[in-house]
């Protein structure tokens, strides 16, 4: 065992020498831990090489030397790519830093109410659309097109259709020879002068009135007449009664017309014959 002690300023010239010469003898030795043996009074930070491994001696046990260098000898360049593109020039003598760019996702600067997102929530695609359709909404009421609506619905504004306002009859005022429009459905066909007119149903081959079609009939005149004629294979028959044929609209009468068949339409009301 060789013993790191310091010879004693009273040792003799000879035991100075040879305490001296054991000491840099174990020294020596020790750089080789397979042949250094256990040595005693190692000064805490000695250093040796065991295996090609730099240790270092803490004051109680030889652990790993880690080396630290200031500055590396050849600048390195550190950089990502991809969807962020960043590189910096790094020797270790300092902090570095530098500006990160995103890659463009193609879609033009601006505001989108409707947007397309990739996995990994960049937006690719972008639309401002006008329509529900273009939403994607499905179940909202449209404004144009066939559409069936459940439930009880409550309006605080005025419901119209093409007619006019559902709750009111829009007049249409026929002082004339007229035949019947697909847009006097739900109306009031009006005569209000003193002369007799005439008014035509016409056939379901012209003006294709829905089943259930009603239309009111009014004669506001103390004179004039108003005939009801059928048109072409028009079935017309007053209510109560089965016979098909024209019908009068005597002055101040008023009636309602009915279609319950393709050309088959009933009259009833107050001043009809």
């Amino acid at each position: 065992m060789a013993d790191f002690s310091k010879p004693l300023l009273t040792d003799t010239y000879t035991s100075w020498q040879s305490t001296l010469t054991a000491n840099i003898t174990a020294a020596l030795r020790w750089l080789d831990p397979a042949t250094s043996g256990t040595h005693t009074n190692v000064p805490a930070g000695a250093y040796r090489l065991n295996a090609g491994v730099l240790e270092s001696y803490s004051g109680s046990a030889w652990v790993a030397a880690l080396l630290k260098a200031s500055q590396l000898s050849t600048a390195r360049t550190i950089a990502a790519t991809g969807d962020l593109s960043w590189s910096v020039s790094f020797d270790g003598s300092g902090n570095a830093s530098a500006a990160a760019t995103l890659a463009a996702s193609g879609v033009t600067a601006g505001t989108y109410r409707s947007v397309t997102v990739d996995a990994k929530g960049r937006v690719t695609a972008g639309t401002n659309p006008t329509t529900l359709a273009g939403y994607g909404i499905t179940d909202a009421v449209g404004t144009t097109g066939d559409q069936l609506i459940a439930g009880n619905k409550t309006f605080t504004g005025a419901l119209a259709d093409s007619a006019g306002h559902v709750r009111d009859l829009t007049i249409n005022t026929q002082n004339a020879n007229y035949t019947l429009v697909l847009a006097d459905r739900g109306k009031c066909v009006l005569k209000n002068d003193t002369t007799a007119y005439t008014w035509t149903i016409p056939p379901n081959s012209s003006v294709a009135f829905p089943v259930g079609t009603m239309i009111t009939l009014r004669n506001a005149n103390a004179t004039g007449a108003v005939t009801i004629a059928r048109g072409s294979g028009v079935a017309l028959r007053k209510a109560g009664s089965g016979t098909d044929a024209n019908a009068t609209l005597a002055v101040w009468g008023m009636a309602t017309l009915l279609k319950e068949g393709t050309d088959s339409w009933v009259i009833s009301g107050t001043g009809v014959s």
